[in-house]
C-alpha cells in the first residue's frame, strides 16, 4: 500500500504520485447509480440520454414559443412587444403547412359560407354553398395532416339541411348557429350546436327580402337586408323584429354589446343603441364614403372604440369610434384590392393583432393591426400557383393566387397553435399560421 504524501495523491493505474491540485473530480453516487442505470442490455451506454426533439416539435417549437412569450409579455417594455411582434409577423408570413380538404358538394356547387367553433372540447364546424346546401363536419382529430388512412380517416362533410337559396352567412355564438340564405324565399335557421336540432325562425307576418349577412351575439341576432337592417333580440323566445332605418341595402353589420352597426351599398356607417327606442340610428364617418359612392362591405369593432372598415372601393381603414365625426382613419391597410365585389371576406385574429383580407385579384393578404404594414412572404419561389399545387402542402397562403375568389376567412386558436381557414371553390384550406410541413427543416 503506497504511503500517504501531503499536497500528493497516488495514481495506481500509472504507478506513480501527482499533485492534489491535478486529481480529476470524483463523480458523484448519484451520478455513478444514474450511470449505470442508463446503460442498454448490451452493456453499452447510449450517445445521449435525452431524446432527441420529433421533427413537429421542431418544426413547431418557435411558434409555440413565440406565442408563449406574446401572452405572459404584458409587463414588459414597448420595445420588447414590438420586438416579439416583428417576429409574429414574420412567423405568419411565411406559413407553409396548408392542409387542404375538397369537399363533397352538390353538382355546380361552390363554397359560399364557412364557420368553426368549438363547444365543451368538441370541434363543430359548418360550410354553406351557392346552391342552398349547409354541410356539417364529422372528425374526430382536429389535427389531420391531410393523409387518409384507414388508422387517421380524413374528416367528413355531410349535406344535412338545404335552404333552396344561396347560403349567405353562418354565425356561431356559444352554442347557437344560424345560418342565413339569399333571394326573395330566403331562409333563417337556427341550430343547437349540442344538439344539432334546427328550426327555420319564422319571421310571422314580415317579408324579408334578400339576407347579405349576418351576426350573431349570445341570442341576438343582427341581418343585413335589403333596403334595412333587422334586428331580434332573442331568437330563442322572441319572433317579432325590429326594423333599423338605413335607407340602402345593407351589406355589413356588426354587434358590439348593446350597439349595432350597418354598412349600407350608399356608404352610410350608422350605429343603433338598441337600449332606446330610435330606429334612426346615428350617422358616423360624416358619410365619408356616401361621398365618393363606396359601399361598405365589412364593419368590425376591435378593443370596444377601433372601427374597421372595407369598401367596395377596396378601402381598408380603421377609425377612431371616440370621435364618430372624424373623417380621418387611424390607420390604412395599403394594397387590398377591389373595385366592384361585395363579397370579399375578411377575419382578424383572436388576440386583435393581424387582419387578414381576400382581394378581388383572388389573393389573400395580411396586415399588423398595431402598424398597419403588410405581411411580406419570403421571397423565392412561385408567386402564384393553382389550387392543385396546393396539394403539396407547402404553399405559402398569402403567396397563392386561387383558382377561384376566397369566399370565406376565418382565424382561430387550435391545439397547434392559431389557424387561417380559407374557402375557395368546393376546397377548405386550413393554413397553420407560422408553421412548416413536419418534414420541412427550411
Amino acid at each position: 500500500m503506497p504511503r500517504e504524501l501531503p499536497g500528493f495523491y497516488w495514481d495506481e493505474e500509472k504507478r506513480r504520485y501527482f499533485p492534489l491540485s491535478s486529481k480529476p473530480s470524483q463523480p458523484s453516487t448519484a451520478a455513478v447509480k444514474a450511470a449505470v442505470t442508463s446503460k442498454t442490455p448490451s452493456g453499452h451506454t447510449p450517445r445521449s440520454s435525452s431524446p432527441k426533439p420529433s421533427k413537429k416539435t421542431r418544426s413547431h417549437g418557435l411558434w409555440k414559443s413565440s406565442e408563449k412569450v406574446r401572452s405572459t409579455s404584458s409587463g414588459s417594455s414597448n420595445c420588447a412587444r414590438r420586438t416579439i411582434h416583428e417576429i409574429v409577423s414574420s412567423q405568419i408570413a411565411s406559413t407553409s403547412r396548408v392542409i387542404p380538404t375538397s369537399v363533397p358538394l352538390q353538382a355546380n356547387g361552390n363554397i359560399t359560407a364557412f364557420c368553426t367553433t368549438s363547444l365543451d372540447g368538441n370541434t363543430r364546424r359548418m360550410i354553406g354553398d351557392s346552391q342552398g346546401w349547409l354541410y356539417s363536419y364529422e372528425g374526430a382529430d382536429d389535427n389531420w395532416d391531410g393523409v387518409d388512412t384507414p388508422a387517421h380517416p380524413a374528416p367528413r362533410w355531410l349535406p344535412n339541411l338545404s335552404l333552396t337559396s344561396e347560403i349567405t352567412s353562418i354565425c356561431m355564438s356559444g352554442s347557437r348557429c344560424v345560418a342565413t340564405s339569399y333571394g326573395p324565399s330566403c331562409k333563417i335557421v337556427v341550430q343547437d350546436l349540442s344538439t344539432t336540432e334546427a328550426y327555420v325562425l319564422s319571421p310571422g307576418d314580415r317579408v324579408i327580402h334578400d339576407i347579405w349577412t349576418a351576426h350573431l351575439q349570445d341570442r341576438s341576432l343582427t341581418l343585413g337586408v335589403r333596403k334595412k337592417a333587422i334586428y331580434i333580440r332573442d331568437i330563442d323566445t322572441a319572433r317579432s323584429l325590429e326594423t333599423l332605418d338605413t335607407q340602402s341595402d345593407v351589406f355589413a353589420v356588426h354587434q358590439n354589446e348593446n350597439l349595432v352597426l350597418t354598412g349600407a351599398r350608399n356608404g352610410w356607417v350608422k350605429r343603433f343603441d338598441m337600449r332606446i327606442d330610435s330606429p334612426h340610428g346615428q350617422d358616423l364617418l360624416q358619410n365619408k364614403y356616401k361621398d365618393c359612392r363606396s359601399s361598405i362591405t365589412y364593419l368590425n369593432v376591435i378593443n370596444e372604440w377601433r372601427l374597421l372598415t372595407s369598401t367596395v372601393n377596396g378601402d381598408l381603414e380603421m377609425f377612431d369610434l371616440r370621435f364618430p365625426n372624424h373623417t380621418d382613419p387611424l390607420m390604412t391597410f395599403s394594397g387590398h384590392i377591389n373595385s366592384y365585389s361585395m363579397k370579399l371576406p375578411v377575419a382578424i385574429d383572436p388576440s386583435s393583432s393581424f387582419i387578414f383580407a381576400a382581394g378581388q385579384d383572388s389573393r389573400v393578404r395580411a396586415w399588423s393591426l398595431h402598424t398597419g404594414e403588410i405581411l411580406h412572404p419570403p421571397q423565392g419561389g412561385p408567386s402564384t400557383s393553382s389550387t392543385r399545387e396546393i396539394q403539396a402542402d407547402v404553399t405559402n397562403p398569402l403567396k397563392v393566387t386561387f383558382d377561384k375568389p376566397v369566399s370565406a376567412l376565418q382565424v382561430t386558436r387550435e391545439r397547434e397553435g392559431s389557424c387561417l381557414w380559407a374557402t375557395s371553390g368546393r376546397n377548405l384550406y386550413q393554413c397553420h399560421l407560422g408553421q412548416r410541413p413536419s418534414w420541412d427543416f427550411s
